[in-house]
């Protein structure tokens, strides 16, 4: 068993960014606009756009954890366990991708078009997403390096985002034919995110390998999880922070239907980019200096006040985009944070239980985003039918009320949820340090 040592060189970690950009195309696309899209354009009912996405999420649970296990157990090729796998899961993760805003179109049955590629979106993107995220605690085992290396991922994320913000809605609209534009627009999506991971894999390595080469059984696989107070601690913070980003989403309704200016979606896209990045930026000092833990806990908090006050303010645009932007300090803090976390959790499973399963603690990580996407934008959809949201019509009092208290109150109440939970999480700054330097004498053993 060979160990790389070192820090990652530049074209490494200018690739990782990449990557999250790449993958961050078509994963945020469906994060963002699914909701709108299968409701406003297909002409689905909003409650029942939410059943879809919580039912989705539920298997979620289930096939997760199982995926992650298939990328644990994949053959070990010659470029690693997991980077030769990444084009071609980007591959099959790009035509299901396109299915989503394809065939729902293209059917008689809508509904049950929307249902089929959906679902399917959530195992195959995993295929994807999983390899690129258990690369991390690969890459390095230096906890400042591993929290840079989370830092540039989630700022090709965020950029990814920004992107996909910015440009859905003006692209989409300058179609004559909305629905054509979407297409076109899922297309150039694909060919963009193909072109970037088709580079990624010839760029990165994996430096860490198991102290004990024998790779987990299924039943392994119950116990590093469910036996595994941290990793269902910082599970529920990751799926608290996805479903508040995911129900922050409610502002596509409220710059359309409560200010009556859609093109506001792309201002306040650009409003939050320089704070989200802030926020990713100021995190790896910030573990240097206090923890991951304290660092992710603050993070939270963060996130949170301000969309209480939007609440309060919500007539005031300007004030809103400020507030936004705040938010957005938090947000990025946050996927960084947490991102860093799982990096530390494959390491303190392997410390305490003897296997390494970067795959296995990803695919929780993959199964927070998901779920956290999927439920809030099931609240949203659900707030929406509830408060009598008709799509393309407009609103009344009631369901401009609902919009509002979508995209602020709802995601804060979710993220204090996640932030009371993350105080149990055990692996404090002293363990953490205990457990790299005692792992480093295991493969220093393992070697000789």
């Amino acid at each position: 068993m060979a160990v790389l040592t070192g820090q990652t060189t530049r074209g490494e970690r200018l690739a990782y960014f990449g990557g999250g950009f790449g993958i961050n195309l078509l994963s945020g696309t469906i994060g963002s606009y699914v909701l709108i899209y299968l409701t406003d354009v297909v002409g689905l009912a909003a409650a029942a756009v939410g059943t879809l996405l919580l039912v989705a999420r539920l298997l979620d649970a289930v096939g997760d954890p199982l995926m992650g296990y298939v990328i644990d157990h994949l053959p070990e090729r010659r470029g690693g366990r997991y980077r030769p796998y990444l084009f071609t899961g980007a591959l099959l993760a790009s035509v299901s991708f396109l299915s989503v805003f394809f065939l729902p179109l293209w059917t008689p049955w809508p509904l049950l078009a929307a249902w089929v590629t959906y679902l399917l979106w959530g195992f195959v993107a995993d295929l994807v997403d999983l390899p690129f995220i258990s690369l991390l605690p690969t890459m390095a085992a230096d906890t400042a390096e591993r929290s840079r290396l989370a830092g540039l991922s989630t700022f090709g994320r965020i950029l990814g985002v920004l992107v996909i913000n910015v440009a859905t809605i003006p692209v989409v609209s300058s179609f004559a034919d909305e629905r054509t534009g979407w297409q076109v627009w899922a297309l150039c999506l694909v060919l963009a995110s193909l072109a970037i991971m088709a580079i990624v894999p010839g760029r990165v390595r994996e430096r860490v390998r198991p102290v004990n080469p024998q790779r987990y059984g299924l039943r392994r696989l119950v116990t590093l999880i469910l036996t595994n107070r941290a990793a269902m601690v910082l599970v529920t913070a990751k799926l608290s922070a996805s479903t508040a980003i995911a129900a922050g989403g409610a502002s596509v309704y409220y710059f359309t239907y409560n200010v009556g200016d859609r093109s506001l979606i792309s201002i306040a896209a650009l409003a939050m980019v320089a704070p989200t990045m802030l926020g990713a930026l100021l995190v790896p000092a910030l573990i240097r200096r206090i923890g991951l833990k304290a660092a992710l806990l603050g993070a939270l908090m963060l996130s949170a006040a301000p969309s209480v006050v939007i609440w309060l303010v919500h007539s005031n645009v300007t004030l809103v985009l400020v507030l936004m932007g705040l938010t957005a300090v938090g947000g990025g803090a946050t996927l960084t944070a947490a991102n860093a976390t799982i990096a530390e959790l494959v390491d303190y499973a392997e410390w305490r239980f003897g296997d390494r399963a970067e795959g296995a603690f990803t695919s929780l990580a993959a199964f927070a985003a998901k779920a956290g996407a999927g439920l809030g934008g099931a609240m949203v959809a659900y707030t929406l039918a509830f408060t009598g949201y008709v799509g393309g019509a407009r609103q009344s009092e009631q369901a401009l009320d609902g919009i509002v208290f979508a995209m602020t109150l709802l995601p804060a109440a979710v993220l204090l949820a996640g932030a009371a939970v993350f105080l149990a999480y055990p692996v404090t700054r002293e363990l953490s340090e205990r457990v790299a330097a005692e792992l480093a004498e295991r493969r220093q053993e393992a070697l000789s």
